[in-house]
């Protein structure tokens, strides 16, 4: 009798300590479940300015964006989310058909400029492809408001695709995009809407596991080497790699470009922060926002916002969100869905 109190005893010692470690192998699986997925669509495009007046007028008056909301605000709840103490912001929303950008001037603090030597091979080039009706006519309105072109003049692939990379007032990249065949949205208008945001990666494998497990698809993979291709994104002697990806629910696609040559191109200045003039970031719908932070940060991916962020935009209504950066410093913002 006194064995089998003995041995049952050790029988349950041995079934708690199975509970206890079934319970941690389990935890991590459980988490990496949770952080398959994330992501539903990619719903606006953020840009820093300088000069809101002057951003919006070129926006609105050369581009056909149309103005949604402009509002002027400071919440401690928004110095959280961006990592900038004492924020004032002024913030304007634009779309283009269907698609979303949001324009953030820094009444205080004051960034840093974008380097004036910048390159489409830098790790902190990101910009807006923006579908145009007519390529040409579009560069010619370009030109006629003294535009800064990158691209020496539009270039077309063999299948037709036509693009051309330019710059906003404060230097930040875009670019048209013409696709044979493709109907308007607007069928009067000249621009139509934002097909994807490209942005330059470091480690192409590294970023696209990231993206994948948000649950971003690949679209399409392609090579670019030519000639029409360098002129394009005027680097000479460029080899990259292009990966497109688009969320389940849709929205603006995202585009990796990863330069295999030449070499040089240069990481995030050091410390950039959200009122510095480099930075772009994408906004993210995910189904519950607090489940998404949680299973980020078991991942251990780099979050910038310290929490759940809650913060009023003026006279919109309260927003959360928290921010991330993919493995090469790019920030993503997340939401939750509607």
């Amino acid at each position: 009798m006194h064995w089998d109190a003995r041995a049952r005893g050790v029988h349950l010692v041995v079934l708690g300590l199975l509970i206890v470690l079934l319970s941690v192998v389990s935890l991590p699986l459980s988490h990496a479940q949770e952080w398959q997925g994330l992501g539903l669509a990619v719903v606006s495009v953020g840009t820093t300015v300088r000069d809101l007046d002057r951003a919006l007028a070129f926006y609105r008056d050369v581009l056909e964006f149309e103005p949604r909301f402009d509002v002027e605000f400071t919440d401690p709840g928004y110095d959280r989310l961006v990592g900038v103490f004492g924020a004032r912001v002024r913030v304007v929303g634009l779309s283009l058909g269907p698609n979303q950008i949001e324009l953030t001037q820094f009444m205080t603090p004051r960034g840093r400029d974008i380097p004036p030597d910048s390159r489409s091979n830098d790790a902190w080039f990101q910009h807006l492809a923006l579908v145009v009706t007519d390529i040409e006519r579009a560069t010619a309105r370009l030109r006629t408001h003294g535009v800064q072109f990158v691209s020496p003049a539009p270039q077309r692939f063999p299948d037709g695709r036509a693009f051309l990379y330019f710059n906003d007032p404060d230097g930040h990249p875009l670019e048209l995009a013409e696709f044979p065949g493709e109907s308007p949205v607007t069928p009067h208008k000249l621009f139509q809407r934002i097909d994807h945001s490209a942005l330059v990666v470091r480690d192409l494998d590294a970023s696209l596991a990231f993206y994948q497990r948000l649950g971003f698809q690949v679209t399409n993979r392609a090579e670019g080497l030519s000639p029409v291709q360098e002129r394009l994104n005027n680097v000479f002697g460029l080899h990259l790699e292009i990966v497109g990806l688009r969320l389940p629910q849709g929205g603006i696609g995202i585009e990796l470009l990863h330069y295999l040559t030449p070499p040089g191109g240069r990481p995030f200045p050091t410390e950039t922060r959200p009122n510095d003039l480099v930075h772009r970031h994408v906004t993210i719908t995910t189904p519950n926002l607090p489940e998404a932070f949680q299973a980020l940060r078991q991942a251990r991916v780099e979050l910038r916002s310290p929490d759940v962020a809650s913060y009023t935009a003026g006279s919109l209504k309260q927003r959360r969100a928290f921010t991330v950066a993919d493995p090469t410093g790019h920030v993503l913002e997340m939401i939750e869905k509607p």
